[in-house]
């Protein structure tokens, strides 16, 4: 009987050794299975966001470059640039400017000393604006764009541009602009 036990144990064995042998390559298969799915899955998943991040990149310069457009119009618009319009010209221009382009809130013109000419911001301080962008934008000649920002009592970020009116050296004034960051913002 003991040879009988002992050849049940052995035959068990064998039978444990063909099972766990037969199972190894199935539990191995399985393994590298899911581990190829769940890189193809991350991988999938990572084109996924980068498609959508490079469609947001291509709208948000596509809304900065007609931005761009309309800033460069307002540097560029005859009534303001020029010295010998007065002030209230230069007002209803701006007035004018800020319902026709999508991107401003408001326009306020300083001259260089950083005083306001004209708003067309119905509660503007009217104090000095003294400010390194204002400064930059007389100095460099260039436009210089401050940090996005939140108004109090106004929904999103907004950024002011400032652009300086004239040439280098001869900077009579600056216009800025309150550039809306809405569009930017839904994105």
């Amino acid at each position: 009987m003991a040879i009988f036990r002992q050849s049940g144990t052995i035959r068990g064995r064998i039978l444990a050794g063909f099972v766990v042998a037969g199972l190894l390559p199935l539990v191995g298969a399985l393994f590298v299975y899911e581990t190829l799915n769940s890189r193809s899955l991350r991988q999938a998943e990572f084109n996924k966001i980068s498609e959508l991040g490079s469609e947001s990149v291509r709208q948000i310069a596509s809304i900065m470059d007609r931005a761009a457009t309309e800033l460069d119009a307002v540097a560029t618009n005859p009534i303001l640039i020029s010295s010998t319009q007065p002030a209230e010209v230069k007002l209803e221009e701006m007035n004018r400017l800020v319902h026709v382009y999508q991107f401003f809130n408001d326009l306020t013109l300083y001259n260089n000393a950083g005083f306001v000419i004209g708003t067309t911001t119905q509660n503007h301080p009217g104090h000095r604006d003294r400010s390194r962008w204002l400064v930059e934008a007389i100095q460099s000649g260039t436009k210089s764009i401050t940090s996005p920002y939140k108004v109090m009592g106004e929904e999103g970020l907004f950024l002011t541009v400032y652009v300086p009116l004239g040439s280098v050296g001869s900077i009579s004034e600056v216009i800025t602009a309150r550039v809306r960051f809405s569009e930017v913002w839904k994105l």
